[in-house]
């Protein structure tokens, strides 16, 4: 069978990192795929090309960039004929459609990875998107959502359930495991004491991941337990970057806090880490506490999403945006013993091999894909955790 994957880039990102999962899973598993991307030059892209997946470039220019850019892409769906076209987030799953016309002889599948977004903190062009997701879902022959509760947002404004589908993330554990050996090495780098405890976010430098909550959440913890530092992973818009800084140090803990930008090395970060935290105000299944359980790391997780479903009893859930309530949460795992604490880390990282494996992931999308390869015009699918 052949996938043709399409995406705006291959840049570090949660659904980029997905669909590089995917992607090289099926390729092992002996599918033909190619992804297609709109920007091309994304960090991932060279992992995909040494697994053997082929990476293509639509080769736009910017936003204005538009019919010639559709002429590629149509003229590439054209020229792979691929069984499947399996899109992802909103632009990628509008453009979809264009594929879908250009090849109709292939299923097309739609990729959903949030559930509740707050249009208020993004531009016109996001919610436009979305409303127009809404009013032409009935077109893809599957909608795949990464988790129930983007399921369920989207089928109660107006998504098909018949053509939803729910596949969860995958998480290889193979890449995301404690990484002992360099747990020294990059304390030092950042100047972290022995005995000082770490704790971590991972995520862009957004709106939706409420960096100003974690920042307020991390001044309560300093004020009752001093020895630890905060350290957060991610990049973002120079202006939001610098904001938070000055956050940070109106709160007086600037020397407290360790921005890294975006990073690569994401296993050694989460093994410096005693406690991850995701403070998001909206997610489906955010793949940064599949990441950091999987290297056995207890998390703290805002009510969004599946975050409550993911961590299970390995984990502490508070509300979204609860300044006393994270921080508390931060505190109850700082203060357990250490034994205590590793012994949580590790039941997290049997949850993510048990339920949230890579073959799970590539056994629930071939089996949404294969169901019927020739699906009527009102069949959807959902992937989870993506």
């Amino acid at each position: 069978m052949k996938f043709v994957f399409l995406i705006q880039s291959l840049n570090q990102g949660g659904a980029e990192r997905q669909l590089s999962v995917l992607a090289k899973a099926l390729c092992q598993r002996g599918e033909e795929v190619v992804v297609g991307v709109f920007y091309g030059g994304g960090a991932l892209e060279k992992g995909l090309i040494s697994a053997g997946v082929r990476v293509v470039s639509m080769k736009k220019k910017g936003r204005w960039d538009l019919f010639g850019f559709l002429n590629r892409v149509r003229r590439f769906c054209v020229t792979q004929s691929p069984d499947v076209i399996y899109t992802m987030m909103p632009v990628a799953n509008l453009i979809g459609l264009i594929a879908r016309v250009a090849s109709p002889s292939s299923t097309l599948v739609w990729g959903v990875r949030s559930s509740v977004v707050d249009f208020s903190v993004y531009g016109n062009l996001a919610r436009f998107s979305y409303w127009l997701e809404l009013m032409l879902s009935f077109f893809p022959h599957h909608i795949i959502f990464n988790s129930f509760a983007g399921q369920e947002h989207y089928v109660n404004r107006g998504f098909r359930r018949s053509k939803s589908r729910v596949v969860c993330n995958g998480i290889d554990t193979d890449f995301f495991q404690p990484d002992v050996q360099a747990l020294e090495k990059t304390r030092k780098s950042f100047a972290i004491d022995d005995g000082c405890k770490v704790v971590g976010i991972v995520a862009r430098l957004d709106p939706m991941k409420d960096h100003k909550t974690f920042l307020r959440a991390a001044a309560k913890v300093l004020q009752t337990y001093s020895d630890v530092k905060f350290i957060c992973v991610g990049g973002g818009e120079a202006v939001r970057t610098a904001h938070l800084k000055a956050l940070a140090n109106s709160l007086g803990i600037s020397k407290q806090i360790v921005w890294t930008g975006a990073r690569n090395d994401i296993p050694s970060l989460y093994s410096i880490c005693d406690v991850a935290v995701c403070s998001s105000v909206g997610e489906g299944f955010p793949n940064m506490v599949g990441e950091a359980m999987a290297c056995s790391v207890p998390c703290v997780v805002t009510d969004v999403g599946d975050c409550a479903e993911i961590v299970g009893e390995t984990g502490q859930v508070v509300p979204v945006g609860q300044v006393d309530e994270l921080a508390r949460g931060i505190l109850k795992f700082l203060k357990l013993p250490d034994a205590q604490r590793k012994a949580l880390g590790a039941s997290a990282r049997e949850r993510i091999r048990t339920d949230y494996s890579v073959k799970a992931l590539v056994d629930k999308t071939l089996e949404v894909v294969k169901t019927d390869m020739n699906p009527p015009a009102d069949v959807t699918i959902v992937i989870e955790g993506l």
